[in-house]
């Protein structure tokens, strides 16, 4: 005799199937979202990379090279011979070159104008700075390479001079 299915049978047979039926919809939904996730983050990094990570570098390359100016300008009154002095004109020189381009670069970068006016206006002022300071220490260079020491006598109050102005600039 062949029993008949009995009422729990088919129910619980559906119910496991509906369960299996829900969870691949759940299962294929949350993967489906990560996906999307995923393909917007790299949408918003590419972008990212392309536009912000150019105004960044410029960024950091303008301030290492300001800090690398100013290292070297702070290096003008401590010479003590002119091919020392010359040395360290030539790596300000190239380091105010290198600072000009920057500035050239974030301007074209931001489309700014008038705040490159204004920085270029400030390196302007910089590089008169620094010649002074330059003229300075090349005048206390040829006082201190003087022969005689009556010649020294007579000008110890100019070299205090220089040294104060020279210390004022490097400031």
């Amino acid at each position: 005799m062949a029993t008949a299915p009995t009422l729990y049978e088919g129910t619980v047979r559906k119910r496991l199937r509906r369960f299996f039926w829900l969870m691949a919809t759940v299962l294929a939904a949350m993967i489906s979202l990560l996906l999307l996730t995923q393909i917007l983050l790299q949408r918003e990094s590419l972008y990212l990379q392309q536009r912000s990570l150019p105004h960044w570098q410029a960024a950091q390359m303008l301030t290492t090279n300001a800090q690398m100016l100013s290292s070297q300008a702070a290096r003008v009154p401590l010479t003590l011979s002119l091919g020392e002095l010359d040395t360290t004109r030539d790596r300000i020189d190239s380091q105010l070159a290198l600072l000009e381009q920057d500035l050239a670069r974030v301007t074209e970068f931001t489309g700014d104008t008038a705040r490159g006016e204004a920085l270029a206006h400030a390196v302007h002022e910089l590089m008169q700075s620094i010649d002074t300071a330059v003229e300075a220490a090349r005048s206390r260079i040829a006082l201190t390479d003087a022969d005689t020491e009556s010649a020294l006598e007579d000008t110890a109050p100019a070299r205090r001079a220089l040294r104060r102005l020279e210390r004022d600039l490097s400031r």
